[in-house]
């Protein structure tokens, strides 16, 4: 599935206002990993293609198409 960065940004933009606000209360790596996510996608272009993709381990990891660099990956919890 490959998707530009504002359409992950805007998803996990409300993912980490509802976390902020509790609203929803995951696990503290959660929590982390969603802040540091959208930090990440704020210093993209917007229009950058974003895919996921599953590691050797299992675990989805967030890759910009152009350069192959992986943005995030999601942690066990």
């Amino acid at each position: 599935m490959a998707l530009t960065a504002e359409h992950f940004l805007g998803i996990y933009r409300v993912r980490k206002s509802c976390q902020d606000k509790g609203i929803t209360n995951p696990p503290k790596s959660i929590k982390d990993f969603t802040a540091d996510f959208v930090k990440e996608l704020e210093s993209l272009n917007s229009e950058e293609i974003i895919e996921i993709r599953k590691s050797e381990t299992g675990r989805s990891q967030f890759i910009v198409v152009n350069t192959g660099k992986i943005l995030a990956e999601i942690p066990k919890t």
